[in-house]
């Protein structure tokens, strides 16, 4: 119940926050719904620019790590993973590195970026022909640059890196892990 009524606060929060418009004289665009399309996962977010140089970001995602799978692309007879869950990320994004972005100056939600992010959910899988539920979890960080074309559509794109968990009860091998990985980050989305 407390963790709902943090999430709540914190998602208000995003979206009352004054902004900054970054685009001169037009009317800011400071508001993405969008598509996440990154590794491990697939969901919705929302990102609210709550300056001309950072938005933040809120996702729900469909957890599916496709790197537990040793039988990745049917490609051997090995373990294939039935590790599944959902997740929240968090994540601020910082624009207008090296002076590129909507303006001369940069700016949210369009430009060269930096993001730190967190996540954590909860997750499925079987261990010992029993399925299981336990915790998952990831902090890293990426980089990239995001457009905004035809006025509205918003497409951010990018790679970093994450250290990565899931713990599933009953021991520390598969399907729990413990890893670095690359991460790429692809977003999707309507600016209004």
């Amino acid at each position: 119940m407390m963790r709902k009524a943090a999430l709540g606060v914190i998602l208000l929060a995003i979206v009352g926050m004054p902004t900054i418009s970054a685009r001169g004289d037009e009317e800011p665009l400071n508001n993405v719904v969008l598509a996440d399309l990154g590794l491990h996962v697939i969901g919705v977010g929302y990102q609210r620019t709550i300056s001309s140089g950072i938005a933040l970001q809120l996702d729900l995602e469909s957890y599916t790590p496709w790197t537990q799978s040793t039988n990745l692309f049917g490609a051997s007879d090995g373990y294939q993973s039935d590790l599944s869950g959902i997740a929240l990320r968090f994540r601020p994004i910082f624009f207008g590195l090296f002076g590129t972005g909507a303006n001369e100056g940069g700016g949210a939600p369009t430009g060269a970026w930096f993001s730190p992010f967190g996540q954590f959910g909860t997750a499925r899988a079987t261990r010992d022909g029993n399925v299981r539920t336990g915790h998952v979890w990831a902090l890293g960080a990426g980089a990239g640059y995001s457009w905004l074309l035809w006025g509205r559509l918003a497409i951010l794109l990018g790679a970093g890196g994450q250290y990565h968990v899931a713990n599933i009860p009953g021991g520390d091998s598969i399907p729990s892990f413990k890893r670095f990985y690359p991460t790429l980050d692809g977003n999707a989305g309507y600016a209004f």
